[in-house]
């Protein structure tokens, strides 16, 4: 939620038409994203996509999709190189890739320095198929 003043004194943007509010809010936070496909590799982790931060915090959302209708595992990694940033809860997530499945994951991250962080799958099915990976960074402070 905006803070109260930071649309002019009012909670209704103080007169201020939509597109001037969502100017100014467009001040307030900003939005990196990327989005990639790559051939799994069986037994290996796989860089999808990533995205270049500069010094921040972020809220991190990501998403990784097969394109095969056979059952197992997909995972998606958020990583961050270390010592330039830090990561929470830095736990990637799993689900099942059924019917074409998918999965989600989020971090919060502290980058200190300029940096990459990367989106990531491994490869748990022994089968050809492609991750597709979508990320979005969205700077909060």
């Amino acid at each position: 939620m905006l803070p109260y003043n930071s649309l002019g004194g009012s909670f209704h943007g103080g007169g201020k038409t939509l597109t001037k509010v969502l100017d100014e809010m467009s001040t307030l936070m900003a939005l990196n994203t990327a989005s990639g496909t790559i051939a799994s590799v069986y037994h290996q982790d796989r860089t999808i996509c990533k995205v270049s931060l500069d010094p921040g915090k972020y809220l991190i959302l990501a998403s990784v999709i097969i394109d095969i209708d056979i059952e197992g595992i997909v995972s998606a990694g958020i990583y961050v190189p270390y010592g330039k940033s830090t990561l929470f809860p830095g736990i990637p997530s799993k689900s099942t890739s059924k019917a074409g499945g998918g999965v989600v994951n989020w971090g919060i991250v502290t980058v200190n320095e300029t940096s990459e962080i990367e989106l990531r799958s491994y490869g748990y099915i022994d089968s050809s198929y492609n991750l597709k990976g979508y990320m979005a960074a969205l700077r909060i402070k």
